[in-house]
């Protein structure tokens, strides 16, 4: 299957709402109506059925038959019988048109060959389980992310209630609310702004509030101090000092031509060795480009707890890919205990950042209705993990 980014996957979901839009009426707000998108314009039908017991697959949540043109929902997320589930019901559907819009000509290339199910018309081209995460589960739920909640429409929402974009760092709403229900450190509950929002997107609350963290729009963690300007800083000053040059790249070696790794390394390999003198267990690590490389990856990981971030900025080919290689080692672990706990200067000599929000950007009551209500399930990092059909 071949590797899509996400900008490519958020432009196939803007691509299908205008398709959308140019047939029945443009789509200026939400909710967006993924039932009449898979129905009335892309002519597929939509039905209800037990789908464990009718595939023998246990945890279905859709199935799409791409032949029969033909998507099935597990009945337990029918919104008629169960409107709590109108959220997680809306996903699926969303996620199966995302199997529709990137995946089909892959099942249609591939026509003819086995698959788990032998008899021709019960043979869904795609099963979709809530705790399997094939390679192509993923790019499906971004897609179900996208196509629900539209990077424009959820920045205007977000306006509409906070009077700006400035994000929501909402840690000790988080703190006080997993105090109270008792999570685990791996466990974030929704806060009251992302619930806020879900209703007018009709979705959950967990998938809200992951698309709100991808936007920049609320943070659930500290935001790490402003390295971007000191970096940029930085290298105006090299520039200066460096000069012209005939060649695009940045850094040069003695010769004015590009660096090459065995060049970085060498630099790199002098400097560990200065370094070993203030911190003797440097001596007997190895400490490579690539270790700097894996390192940076590893704190994006942490900062963002989104691995396909961390995907797109290796250049992988595939998530997987990089859960192999984002994989603490006792090696690693054991270069890592050599750092100093102490920040350096430059995070040290920075402002600490607020932990307080515009009292616009909670609904009506503030922390008093935060404390009113009982929150979604916990929400586990990425859009697929929460809201995996």
């Amino acid at each position: 299957m071949p590797f899509l980014h996400a900008d490519e996957i958020e432009a196939a979901s803007l691509s299908l709402i205008g398709e959308y839009g140019r047939k029945f009426g443009d789509v200026r707000t939400a909710p967006i109506l993924v039932e009449e998108i898979l129905e009335a314009h892309l002519g597929l039908e939509l039905g209800f059925d037990d789908l464990p017991r009718r595939l023998g697959v246990p945890d279905v949540l859709g199935a799409t038959w791409i032949e029969a043109r033909k998507v099935l929902i597990d009945q337990s997320l029918d919104p008629t019988v169960n409107p709590a589930k109108e959220g997680r019901f809306r996903f699926t559907v969303a996620h199966e048109l995302g199997h529709w819009e990137l995946h089909r000509n892959l099942f249609k290339a591939s026509r003819g060959q086995g698959t788990l199910f032998e008899e021709p018309g019960e043979k869904p081209s795609i099963v979709c389980r809530s705790r399997s995460k094939e390679p192509i589960e993923w790019p499906a739920d971004m897609f179900a992310g996208y196509l629900l909640m539209p990077t424009g429409m959820v920045i205007d929402a977000w306006k509409e209630r906070c009077g700006s974009t400035a994000p929501y760092v909402a840690i000790d709403e988080i703190a006080d609310l997993s105090a109270r229900w008792s999570l685990g450190p791996d466990e974030t509950p929704t806060v009251a702004i992302a619930r806020s929002l879900a209703r007018d997107f009709h979705v959950s609350g967990q998938a809200m509030q992951i698309r709100l963290v991808d936007l920049g729009l609320i943070q659930t963690s500290a935001p790490a101090p402003d390295l971007w300007k000191q970096t940029a800083t930085a290298l105006r000053a090299w520039l200066s000092v460096r000069g012209q040059a005939p060649c695009l790249e940045l850094f040069l070696n003695a010769r004015g031509q590009p660096l090459t790794r065995s060049g970085f390394a060498s630099i790199l390999a002098k400097h560990v060795e200065k370094a070993a003198t203030r911190q003797p267990s440097l001596a007997t690590k190895r400490v490579s480009p690539h270790v700097l490389r894996h390192t940076c990856a590893m704190h994006t990981l942490e900062a963002t707890q989104d691995i396909r971030k961390v995907a797109l900025w290796l250049g992988h080919a595939t998530v997987q890919t990089t859960e192999v290689s984002c994989a603490p080692t006792p090696a690693r672990s054991s270069l890592r205990s050599t750092l100093p706990s102490r920040p350096t200067s430059a995070v040290a000599d920075s402002a600490p950042p607020t932990r307080s929000s515009p009292r616009s950007c909670l609904p009506s009551g503030g922390r008093d209705h935060a404390e009113n209500y009982t929150p979604d399930a916990p929400t586990v990092p990425g859009m697929a993990a929460a809201n995996s059909t």
